[in-house]
């Protein structure tokens, strides 16, 4: 079972490996081809759920055959590369439809491209796409918590700790705090 599991992930990372060229241009044509709510929150929920997969994938390889295990490895290495091709699928996006309104797409889909520039990890990538981001949270299409758990990665990136803020506040004193330390600019 062990020596099949890391056989498919083997050859699944082959594949990926091969196809980066290829994929940039399916990509183009599949992001092109979603004109309407229904086929953007399709898009949206079919990257969301291959990102917690593969998450949840990495956790059940570290649970089953340790933390250094080549299992684990391969699982990161195969999440690394699906967190690229999703990357390159929100950034067509975003340049294409803009930012998802709660209006046309679920809770959970308008979360999508937040989280997946959050799980980049690339505070230079996440930086880029901050005043898309808080734009959008102003209109009300992405939730606090978002906007708090993707300035806080930043900051945990940037200076090795989480931030903390002194009891009682609220959630928007908390990101205009952090939009303050971090410098970021709401232009």
């Amino acid at each position: 079972m062990r020596q099949l599991f890391l056989l498919s992930l083997i050859v699944t990372l082959l594949v990926s490996c091969n196809k980066k060229g290829t994929n940039e241009n399916l990509f183009v044509n599949e992001v092109k081809s979603l004109n309407s709510c229904n086929k953007r929150e399709i898009f949206l929920r079919d990257i969301l759920e291959r990102d917690q997969q593969v998450r949840s994938r990495v956790g059940e390889m570290k649970a089953k055959y340790g933390h250094n295990s080549e299992e684990k490895q391969l699982a990161l290495e195969l999440m690394n590369l699906i967190d690229e091709e999703n990357r390159q699928k929100i950034a067509l996006f975003l340049d294409e439809y803009g930012y998802p309104t709660s209006s046309c797409h679920t809770e959970n889909t308008t979360d999508v491209p937040i989280l997946v520039i959050h799980h980049s990890g690339s505070t230079d990538l996440m930086r880029s796409y901050f005043t898309v981001f808080y734009e959008a949270y102003l209109k009300g299409d992405i939730r606090e918590s978002m906007m708090s758990l993707y300035l806080e990665r930043i900051h945990i990136i940037e200076n090795g700790f989480h931030f903390t803020m002194p009891s009682p506040y609220k959630s928007q004193d908390k990101i205009d705090t952090l939009i303050s330390i971090l410098e970021v600019r709401k232009s």
